[in-house]
């Protein structure tokens, strides 16, 4: 674990780590090289990569030993992607089924952070996430958030939501 982190650090490092999961995608490491590349993807502000990455270690190795820092580190990315919900989701996700995890507390303290920004409901309680996801060219999603902010009659936002859906 720690000599495949260490991999990231560098580029030829994230190669080879690429190539792990590209050619050995039933290795034992695949959810620890998918957490490395992710991990570094983060550092350097790349937050679509991040998530695919932690997406993939979720998807083919949801048990793997280090599932937990996963759902951590795919938490960040979603909530730095503006995904809110599957932030929220990927915390109560380690909460729930990693109990003994030692990553709980700071789940929990994530979590409520998320929450009292959102009301608890993994929605934006502003136009940010909007912003985001139109930046990420994110469309649909874009569309989704900005008609909640519409339906929840928010004020300032509801004009600039408007504008975003051309009303």
């Amino acid at each position: 674990g720690l000599s495949l982190m260490k991999a990231s650090e560098t580029e030829a490092g994230l190669k080879a780590l690429r190539e792990l999961v590209r050619d050995f995608p039933f290795s034992s490491v695949l959810a620890k090289a998918h957490l490395a590349i992710a991990t570094s993807a983060l550092k350097k502000n790349r937050v679509d990569e991040a998530v695919k990455e932690m997406e993939a270690a979720i998807r083919f190795q949801p048990k793997s030993e280090v599932a937990d820092q996963v759902l951590l580190v795919a938490a960040e990315a979603y909530r730095r992607a503006g995904d809110l919900v599957k932030a929220r989701d990927a915390l109560r996700n380690l909460v729930t089924f990693h109990p003994k995890s030692t990553k709980v507390e700071e789940a929990k303290k994530k979590l409520a952070e998320l929450e009292a920004k959102t009301g608890g409901s993994g929605r934006p309680a502003d136009i940010a996430a909007v912003r985001a996801s139109v930046a990420r060219k994110d469309w649909s999603g874009a569309a989704y958030q900005a008609r909640q902010l519409l339906a929840a009659g928010a004020g300032s936002d509801e004009a600039e939501a408007q504008w975003l859906l051309g009303f």
